[in-house]
């Protein structure tokens, strides 16, 4: 009996001993994460600190708000005028940020390996609306002075250029709405078929831009 209560305690030992060992070779996933997080919001926070700001790449072709709306080149923004959100498209938990400009219109981009890349990008006629957190599908407001205007969905970041879904609304006498899907038109219900398949019960969660000014970089980004 004395001896089978040493065995025991034994393999007890031996057992604790390797989880210390595992637990001071491997740290915690979700350690790693929240460092991943904190270091992503911190860079966030210093770019938007910074008196020019890139809401979208330099030199990307964009319309210009000119009466003959020519097209321009982006140079970047000034603090002043840019607004922030921070959204979470992809499956971890390191949020991308949103950066806007009415003047010019908006990038998506995200920080990975100290290194920032946008991964979608509009000029002013299309404005942020809404994503599905953690299912990569995000939605914008493209508003045109005449009919239709659209909201347009996308799957970020792993279809960056490619319009997924789309809803036409027409005003006025004819009012209605058309439903369509890679350039293809669908039925209503045959389209909320198709976004239930990538995002399950998950509801949309709508973008709120903040003004960049230090008490909401310090509010929205904290960390």
């Amino acid at each position: 009996m004395k001896t089978s209560g040493k065995k025991t305690f034994t393999g007890v030992f031996a057992y604790l001993l390797i989880l210390t060992l595992v637990f001071s070779v491997f740290p915690p996933i979700h350690a790693e994460a929240s460092s991943a997080r904190r270091q992503a919001i911190r860079y966030y926070r210093k770019m938007l600190g910074k008196q020019k700001v890139y809401v979208m790449p330099e030199g990307k072709k964009i319309g210009s708000r000119s009466k003959n709306h020519t097209s321009a080149f982006y140079k970047y923004s000034k603090r002043s005028d840019v607004k922030f959100a921070l959204i979470y498209l992809d499956h971890d938990n390191v949020p991308e940020i949103l950066l806007y400009d009415w003047n010019y219109g908006y990038g998506i981009w995200t920080y990975k390996n100290k290194h920032l890349a946008c991964i979608f990008s509009s000029d002013f006629y299309s404005k942020p609306y809404g994503y599905y957190r953690k299912k990569g599908v995000y939605v914008e407001n493209y508003l045109t002075e005449e009919n239709p205007s659209y909201r347009v969905y996308y799957r970020l970041p792993s279809h960056p250029g490619e319009v997924w879904l789309e809803k036409d609304y027409y005003r006025g006498k004819n009012k209605h709405t058309e439903y369509w899907k890679g350039g293809d038109p669908v039925s209503r219900n045959r389209f909320y078929s198709i976004l239930k398949g990538s995002v399950g019960s998950r509801g949309m969660t709508r973008i709120h831009l903040h003004r960049n000014k230090h008490s909401n970089r310090k509010k929205y980004l904290p960390g």
